[in-house]
């Protein structure tokens, strides 16, 4: 693949592809709502710049102990998107007070589970099916440092030699997909 500008394509992705589509949300704290909401609850939400630093998401990065791919990283440092289901696969939401918590209970799973210890599979966030997590195969590095994706099926985790199944090639890849995906809805 070409290397891209990661800033760049994620810029694009949010802002012409993801906001312009964004489904209204329950209970959006009021510094994030937009302009419509309903009489029970629902409100519209606005993307702000994203409120974590190149420091928290390095520290996100030790914690996890693998460097992630640079347009995932651009992902969470662009914008604070609420929400993160694309229909395919869900994101984290980088939900207030602290955006990078649902990242983390995503990642922890690594540590809970030896089949994805074993096959080097970090989660990063599910199934659009509720099948079980997404994961980088993280001892299969690209050279632009993206990684192949995995899905793994939750009924298998507790098998160690489960490989899980390679559904994209890379980060770069599930976003061309999630575009289409949703620009195919007109």
């Amino acid at each position: 693949m070409v290397a891209i500008d990661a800033r760049k394509r994620i810029a694009h992705f949010i802002d012409e592809v993801v906001l312009p589509r964004a489904n209204p949300l329950p209970a959006v704290p009021p510094e994030l709502r937009g302009t419509w909401s309903s009489d029970d609850g629902w409100y519209s939400w606005i993307a702000i710049p994203s409120p974590i630093s190149a420091k928290d998401w390095s520290d996100f990065e030790q914690s996890v102990g693998f460097d992630l791919p640079p347009l995932f990283r651009e992902y969470f440092l662009y914008k604070q998107i609420l929400d993160g289901d694309y229909g395919l696969v869900r994101l984290p939401d980088m939900s207030p007070p602290d955006p990078l918590d649902n990242l983390r209970a995503q990642t922890a799973v690594l540590f809970e589970c030896e089949c994805l210890r074993h096959q080097a599979l970090l989660p990063f966030g599910q199934d659009g099916n509720d099948g079980g997590p997404i994961c980088f195969k993280v001892d299969e590095p690209t050279p632009d440092g993206d990684y192949p994706i995995l899905f793994t099926d939750h009924e298998s985790l507790a098998d160690p030699a489960y490989p899980g199944e390679r559904r994209w090639d890379s980060f770069e890849h599930l976003i061309d997909v999630l575009e289409a995906d949703i620009l195919s809805y007109g």
